[in-house]
């Protein structure tokens, strides 16, 4: 505060104010001073600071005002309108400002939308160039349309692309800068600068896609259109586009393990217990097993082992009843003859007759016979699924060696008689039961009669184990002339209780051939260390007389 007069010593009064224009002179210690003008400034200054006690100094007139000559402030020009600093004069000083035009009306107006000036001036206002908008309000420069819009020119607005098109590009001066979405996107808003790519495994082939629903789930996949897609499970396929559910793969028929997804019924292949090609399949037969996927073949069982058909499992197979054949092929016919190829047909054959799967059937040898003239033995082992099947065909002997002979002969041989017995050993070892063989039978032709110098028959020795067969018998009435035909066939049935040796005669026989025989039997078992246990039974029939040799304490005759 300036003390301007000291009305009582020690206390100072402010200095009277002056009216505007004027200030406080020699307004200071005991003076109170007096009002005196502002300092005049030159054209296009002010003096705004001359007020109190100061009298201010003179500065140019900033920008967009102006001062007349002699004026102490500066006036500011009309809206719209500029004026260089320091004008100097009165409003025509004042131009109209960028973003403003010369309206008709001598006033300033500010540009519409859609066009612009950047100038200082009475010009006119421009129009926003292509790819450029203005939103009016004075605009003294357009702005650049964004990615996914486009401008003709002059606007007051971006046209935004449509949707299923983009537009990466800015400044974009014409509709053809936004592209069609590529197959596999879709754009469902307006003005994208991108495309949205189908949801994972959905795909679409036509551009320009406007939805997600466009999107539907791949082969191999299935889900609703525009949604999530799964793969197909394992064991089906689904080979088109679209929201179709998966196909189960043919029967008996899968994918490869671990494999989903597929895409083709080529995928399917044969599963666990069946084979065949491609998803062609068929069961495995009884006593196979088949534990992978593909079209690889069933594996068998072991031998006496059987399964049910179809089984997917080595651990399928199980422990079950044989029948073992015996046969006696008597004709033309050696072991050594019987190829590979031969024994193949007579397998055939055999399961052909018996109606079993050949994968059942097994022949365990084909041998000469011991003391043989023209004739073989034949081991046949065929695999069966219980007991009551092997009961019926064990009875089926005489289909056996009908099927043996006819295939022997077909394959060249002259097989003139084939007898089978037949047997169904226990699993364990209890005894084995007694075979049950038919004899050969003989030729049409009636034997040759007694010759004179031909001995006549001996009675039996009541050491004999075997009884003499009566007198009448048609096998004491031959004499022993039958030496070109007689076949001596001995066929061993292995079982696990003990062995079966049988010696079958083909035609009649007189008594004395009867005790060689005997002999003969003897010296075999003898040489085998069972001669005290041996015993013989002649089975005798009309046409011939089998003699079956077996041990007492293994209960077999």
């Amino acid at each position: 505060m300036t003390c301007v007069s000291l009305s009582r010593p020690g206390t100072c009064t402010p200095c009277s104010s002056c009216p505007s224009g004027y200030f406080k002179a020699g307004c200071s210690g005991t003076s109170a001073g007096a009002c005196s003008v502002c300092p005049s400034c030159n054209a296009g200054e002010e003096n705004a600071a001359c007020a109190g006690v100061s009298p201010g100094s003179c500065t140019p007139c900033s920008a967009g005002m102006f001062a007349a000559p002699g004026s102490t402030r500066c006036h500011v020009c009309p809206a719209g309108s500029i004026a260089p600093s320091g004008s100097s004069g009165g409003p025509e000083m004042c131009e109209c400002d960028a973003g403003y035009a010369l309206g008709q009306d001598a006033t300033c107006t500010a540009c519409a939308a859609g066009k612009l000036k950047d100038t200082i001036g009475s010009q006119a206002c421009d129009d926003c160039g292509a790819g450029k908008f203005s939103l009016g309000g004075a605009s003294s420069a357009c702005d650049d349309c964004g990615a996914g819009k486009f401008s003709l020119g002059g606007a007051s607005s971006c046209t935004k692309c449509a949707a299923g098109k983009y537009s990466s590009a800015v400044r974009a001066t014409v509709e053809i800068a936004c592209i069609d979405c590529a197959a596999g996107k879709y754009q469902d808003q307006l003005g994208a600068s991108s495309c949205v790519s189908c949801p994972s495994f959905s795909y679409h082939v036509v551009a320009g896609a406007t939805a997600r629903a466009a999107c539907v789930c791949d082969a191999g996949y299935t889900g609703p259109d525009g949604g999530a897609c799964t793969p197909c499970a394992a064991g089906s396929y689904k080979a088109s586009r679209g929201s179709q559910s998966c196909a189960t793969c043919p029967p008996n028929s899968t994918t490869a393990p671990g494999m989903m997804g597929a895409s083709s019924l080529d995928a399917c292949v044969c599963g666990g217990g069946h084979t065949g090609e491609g998803h062609a399949c068929r069961a495995c037969a009884a006593a196979k097993y088949k534990d992978v996927t593909g079209s690889a073949a069933c594996f068998p069982c072991p031998a006496g082992y059987y399964s049910s058909a179809a089984s997917t499992a080595s651990s399928d197979c199980y422990p079950a009843p044989v029948v073992v054949f015996a046969l006696a092929v008597d004709g033309d016919i050696a072991a050594s003859q019987v190829t590979d190829n031969i024994t193949s047909q007579l397998l055939d054959s055999i399961a052909l007759a018996l109606k079993v799967d050949a994968s059942l059937v097994r022949i365990m040898s084909i041998t000469d016979a011991r003391r043989r003239l023209l004739a073989i033995a034949v081991d046949v082992q065929v695999t069966v699924i219980d007991d009551t099947r092997a009961a019926s065909l064990a009875a089926k002997g005489n289909d056996v060696a009908t099927a043996v002979q006819v295939s022997a002969n077909n394959a060249g041989f002259l097989v003139t008689v084939v007898a089978a017995a037949s047997v169904v050993p226990p699993p364990v070892a209890p005894p084995v039961p007694p075979l049950s063989w038919p004899s050969l039978p003989t030729p049409a032709a009636s034997p040759p009669p007694l010759a004179a110098n031909e001995d006549a028959p001996a009675p039996s020795s009541a050491s004999e184990d075997a009884p003499a067969a009566p007198e009448e018998h048609a096998i004491d009435r031959a004499d022993g002339q039958g030496g070109a035909n007689l076949g001596l066939v001995v066929g061993l049935a292995a079982s696990g209780a003990g062995v079966l040796v049988i010696v079958g005669y083909s035609l009649y026989l007189c008594q004395r051939k009867k005790q060689r025989a005997v002999q003969d039997v003897r010296k075999t078992t003898r040489r085998s260390g069972d001669a005290a246990r041996a015993h013989l039974t002649f089975a005798d029939e009309e046409n011939g007389a089998v003699v079956v040799v077996g041990r007492d304490e293994l209960g077999v005759r």
